[in-house]
């Protein structure tokens, strides 16, 4: 027997506000059609934070069909005589 079908269109539902005015005691509602982010979104949304989190001058995403591509461009850090770092590899001198 196969698993449940997966919705194709993206949950939606009706997100309702409400504020109250504590000076003239008035109440607004709004009231708006909102969409659950797919897996995708929120991993997106979470890799766009990293520039903020983190001193990133510059993040790019890129979009696929199946893959996220991320470039960010890094800080200049101050390099010790007893550590390099080259081609992704950690090179410890001693």
């Amino acid at each position: 027997m196969l698993g449940t079908p997966q919705p194709t269109v993206p949950l939606t539902y009706l997100r309702e506000k409400e504020w109250n005015c504590t000076q003239c005691d008035n109440i607004e509602q709004v009231t708006k059609m909102v969409t659950e982010p797919t897996d995708k979104q929120r991993k997106f949304n979470s890799l766009l934070r990293l520039s903020e989190d983190y001193d990133i001058p510059n993040l790019s995403i890129e979009s696929k069909p199946n893959e996220l591509v991320v470039r960010a461009k890094l800080p200049d850090f101050e390099r010790t005589p007893g550590c390099a770092i080259q081609a992704g590899n950690r090179i410890h001198h001693g």
